[in-house]
């Protein structure tokens, strides 16, 4: 029985000084810069305000075009009771807009709009 435990023994130790495998770190590794981070970085280099981040946009839309002529999209509200986390990396939700679900808002208007529809929209939940 010694003899088999010792054996064992030195076979272990025999496999064990085996020269291990240096771990390689890859060096050109390409890296892909997105359109978006170029804008962003471009807006940087100008001094003026960047265009909002990725997954900015919430359920309340004010659009404001060339022109200056206001429109306003609401984005119906469904409550999440199950909160999984976002995937940042994933496609956004199709939002299905039509031209129909766009408000085009008078200038004169735009307070009493805002305040009527964004302000008092959490009494109404």
């Amino acid at each position: 029985m010694k003899r088999v435990f010792i054996g064992l023994i030195i076979c272990l130790l025999l496999f064990n000084c085996a020269k291990k495998e240096e771990k390689t770190v890859p060096r050109n590794i390409p890296y892909i810069i997105s359109e978006e981070n170029i804008k962003i970085s471009n807006e940087l280099k100008k001094n003026k305000i960047p265009p909002p981040p990725k997954g900015f946009y919430a359920e309340n839309q004010l659009i404001i075009d060339k022109k200056g002529s206001l429109f306003y999209y609401q984005k119906e509200y469904i409550q999440i009771l199950c909160n999984y986390k976002n995937e940042n990396d994933t496609l956004p939700h199709f939002t299905n807009l039509k031209p129909k679900d766009i408000i085009r808002i008078p200038q004169k208007s735009l307070n009493d709009f805002i305040s009527e529809n964004i302000m008092t929209k959490e009494k109404r939940r």
